[in-house]
């Protein structure tokens, strides 16, 4: 078939090659303005190949990133072309690569469109890169619930280039690779049962561990909500935690740090004692139970500044006072009080008298109270207390 670029005449029979022509062409005639001046327009730049590293005998799926891509534009890999080439828009295109006779080497990506314009990134898939021959080590946990959503460790070499990682022949979601001896992937839904777990690379190749993990009719895990749901900077508020399939053995994390003193004492309900953190703000609180499955309460504990104003009782009976503000924990700290003898009290709308005893961890004793001051004791607020 005969070809026309420019002043350029040339025959082939290969698309590729033409694609290839179209780039050494617009090299040989000069900078983009002066190909912009023969009837070529608009700019192509390559950004990312992804991932930037394969088998040197080629067939890994990769994405290019970039801007100028238009339908029918043909991708090279050095000056081979790729298959399978799909626009799929304008800063995006897929393309499997080919193979290359060099064991190791480093070569540039371009894009050419059918007009001829063309952008390359230099070194942009490196063949045959150094990865570790794809194995499978170890899986954990190994056990979840039916309903999905366990976050899974899988360990072992060449798992960079992992693409997906199927249960019992479900895709698992969120896969996520820290490494080429690390991956973690959220398990999909599955009946109960034993099932294997099987590992695909970009370049086809694929391990299957058998009896790997175990789906389990367990209760699926959540947390409504926490009370008191608000504590000092510095740590140590005891609180009660609300949901659905606690079992011993959870833990429980508040921001970024790991609550304390868990207890579970039943299946809807746990308690914990907050960790000390540097800000104030909301934290989320998350539950997370053996099996890994965890479940979350988006800004549930609210942090607040580790002092409060003075407040003065008397050494015995009670006194009538004004808190200027802030936590169960800053209300003890604020009075000076032991908080095994400490004591206090304020009314509700209706009159209706409300405790606070620092001293138990009996939830229902301090319900009420953590009821009417949800995130906090407000400023201003009257209460009644005493220290012994």
């Amino acid at each position: 078939m005969m070809h026309t670029f420019g002043h350029f005449r040339f025959w082939t029979r290969e698309a590729g090659f033409v694609a290839a022509f179209l780039v050494m062409a617009a090299t040989l005639m000069g900078p983009p303005h002066e190909i912009a001046a023969q009837g070529l327009s608009g700019a192509v730049t390559v950004a990312s190949v992804t991932p930037s590293s394969g088998a040197a005998a080629g067939g890994t799926t990769v994405t290019i990133s970039g801007i100028g891509f238009l339908t029918g534009a043909s991708v090279l890999f050095g000056l081979v072309p790729a298959t399978n080439v799909t626009v799929t828009s304008t800063s995006q295109i897929t393309a499997t690569v080919p193979a290359n006779s060099v064991a190791t080497v480093a070569v540039p990506v371009t894009v050419v469109n059918t007009g001829g314009v063309s952008g390359t990134l230099s070194g942009a898939f490196t063949y045959g890169a150094t990865t570790g021959q794809l194995n499978v080590s170890g899986i954990a946990p190994s056990n979840g619930s039916v309903n999905g959503g366990t976050t899974v460790t899988i360990t072992g070499s060449g798992l960079s280039r992992v693409t997906s990682v199927s249960f019992g022949g479900v895709a698992g979601t969120g896969l996520s690779a820290t490494g080429d001896s690390s991956l973690t992937v959220t398990t999909p839904a599955h009946a109960a049962g034993v099932v294997t777990v099987t590992v695909v690379t970009s370049d086809g190749s694929s391990t299957t561990t058998p009896n790997a993990f175990v789906y389990s009719t367990v209760a699926a895990i959540t947390l409504t909500s926490i009370s008191p749901a608000a504590g000092s900077t510095a740590g140590g508020t005891t609180t009660t935690l609300t949901g659905s399939g606690f079992a011993t053995g959870i833990t429980v994390s508040i921001g970024a740090a790991m609550a304390t003193n868990v207890n579970v004492t039943s299946a809807s309900r746990a308690t914990a004692t907050a960790p000390a953190r540097s800000t104030t703000g909301p934290a989320d609180v998350r539950v997370t139970a053996p099996s890994g499955e965890t479940a979350t309460l988006t800004g549930g504990f609210v942090y607040q500044t580790a002092t409060a104003t003075p407040v003065t009782l008397p050494a015995t009976g009670i006194g009538l006072f004004v808190f200027g503000g802030g936590s169960n924990d800053q209300l003890v700290t604020a009075t000076g009080c032991l908080k095994v003898t400490a004591a206090f009290w304020t009314t509700t709308a209706s009159g209706e008298f409300v405790s606070y005893v620092p001293g138990t961890t009996i939830g229902p004793v301090n319900a009420a109270w953590n009821t009417l001051f949800p995130a906090g004791i407000p400023a201003g607020t009257a209460l009644l207390g005493k220290c012994a």
